[in-house]
């Protein structure tokens, strides 16, 4: 979760913010919050006259066309799937085996 990795380089522990250091929640919310706003860039991409979030039937059909796919966005888009799950499973793995390491 990006959140828990990025708290290591904003410290949010509860020594910290009861001791009234709330400048590194606020930069932590706010960067988690610009993260969550980011699929929002993509509603308007199009790939070869195709839009990639479709607006009714036809532009899904549309997305079928072999002629209007990409070897390499298939790829890209396998390549952050399976390494999102691996970053999140190494991360859980990693602040259970050194809860200390930041």
């Amino acid at each position: 979760d990006i959140g828990t990795f990025l708290e290591c380089i904003w410290p949010v522990s509860n020594s910290a913010l009861e001791n009234g250091n709330w400048g590194n929640m606020i930069t932590l919310t706010y960067v988690t919050s610009f993260c969550q706003c980011l699929p929002v860039c993509f509603v308007y991409l199009s790939y070869k006259g195709v839009r990639v979030l479709p607006n009714n039937k036809e532009d899904t059909k549309r997305q079928q066309n072999l002629d209007n796919t990409s070897t390499a966005g298939a790829t890209a888009y396998f390549a952050l799937f399976y390494g999102s799950i691996l970053a999140s499973l190494f991360e859980a793995i990693w602040v259970i085996w050194d809860p200390d390491a930041c």
